[in-house]
């Protein structure tokens, strides 16, 4: 809404936090559920660190958007770690890990790359923020639900 058409920078980090969260979510329960909780317990360890050291120095140097850049760079310390160990767990090889990513990966860089398409398209022909908003929805709509349909019936990951 209106609270943050000055800041886009932010919303775009908050994004990226949530992205690489969501990447690492599954981390946890896995390390939990192999008897080793400790693997998780450094997993947050290394997040608070990096929190801890990056943010106060972001927040103070560039504000609101830094500091979520900061908390941003700590999920990603975390989610590197995460993938680290629990390719050691199940011995996989690095092929293996990113062959299971890329499905993910390249339905929301379709999925971002046609919302941009359709919003700029919508923008030249439609005035209003309302109905380009709710365009760019539909097609994300769209495009979220055939990728999980593809993904449910094989043809992607």
């Amino acid at each position: 809404g209106e609270k943050y058409t000055g800041s886009p920078g932010l919303v775009s980090m908050i994004a990226v936090v949530g992205l690489v969260s969501s990447l690492a979510s599954c981390c946890g329960p896995m390390f939990w559920g192999l008897g080793r909780p400790q693997l998780d317990r450094w997993s947050i360890a290394i997040r608070l660190v990096v929190i801890a050291g990056l943010a106060p120095i972001a927040a103070w140097k560039g504000g609101a958007t830094a500091f979520a850049g900061a908390v941003a760079v700590a999920h990603l310390a975390g989610l590197a770690y995460c993938l680290v160990v629990a390719r050691r767990i199940v011995s996989a090889r690095r092929r293996e890990v990113l062959r299971a990513l890329m499905p993910g990966a390249a339905l929301g860089g379709a999925a971002l790359a046609l919302g941009a398409v359709a919003r700029a398209g919508v923008e030249s022909v439609a005035p209003g923020e309302p109905f380009v908003v709710g365009a760019v929805l539909a097609v994300s709509g769209i495009l979220a639900a055939a990728g999980g349909l593809a993904i449910k019936r094989g043809v992607v990951g």
